[in-house]
């Protein structure tokens, strides 16, 4: 059975798009602390952080994809993604436990994406060495972020709210890494391990370690 496309909104602007990509993630941990009812202190552990460290991940992933994307001379720009939004924030409300970044269901593609249209290929067309490196770009930027937190609480004798989000930031990106890697449907994995097996398997044993060693 055929896939089908996405459905880009591109008619709003990038920030506009990753406000609403970020919120439709951020329903979980508000939902969450809504009912828990622990007061403003628990609101920002439970709430402010996870979001804060949630747009860490997510937006310099894109960006980075956007970057290469455009050194190469494509176009590139992130987009909210009209299924995947609603999806992504009904699954965040309802069923938050599962994720934090929603599904890929059947076609679906997650709140947004960075498009990348590139003349030396359609929007949909056939593959290139090239976009390896385009792929590949999103999750060496969380493992970046991911070993940057981690040396920051190693090396600076933090507490509290900071050293909470330093640690979620870590966990979160590396998570955010893995995630992206699996060889699945419209996940960088695929175009990755397509390009190159060696980086790609490097890359999620490396994920997989910052996250093993510090979990959220």
């Amino acid at each position: 059975m055929k896939r089908p496309k996405p459905r880009p909104l591109t008619g709003i602007g990038e920030v506009t798009s990753f406000i609403l990509a970020i919120l439709s993630i951020s329903v979980y941990f508000i939902v969450a602390d809504l009912l828990s009812l622990q007061g403003l202190q628990n609101a920002i552990y439970s709430v402010v952080i996870p979001i804060a460290a949630a747009a860490v991940a997510i937006v310099p992933h894109e960006l980075a994809h956007r970057f290469v994307g455009r050194s190469m001379g494509c176009f590139a720009r992130f987009a909210l993604d009209e299924r995947g939004f609603v999806m992504t924030t009904l699954i965040n409300v309802f069923l938050g436990s599962l994720t934090y970044f929603g599904l890929y269901i059947g076609g679906v593609f997650f709140s947004g994406y960075t498009i990348v249209s590139c003349p030396f290929r359609g929007f949909y067309g056939f593959r290139t060495p090239n976009e390896g490196l385009i792929k590949v770009a999103g999750p060496i930027t969380n493992i970046a972020l991911a070993l940057l937190s981690i040396a920051l609480y190693e090396a600076i004798p933090i507490k509290g709210a900071v050293a909470s989000f330093i640690v979620y930031s870590g966990a979160l990106n590396a998570w955010v890494a893995f995630f992206n890697l699996l060889p699945f449907g419209p996940l960088d994995g695929r175009g990755v391990i397509e390009w190159n097996r060696t980086v790609w398997l490097l890359l999620i044993v490396i994920s997989v370690l910052i996250w093993a060693f510090y979990p959220i």
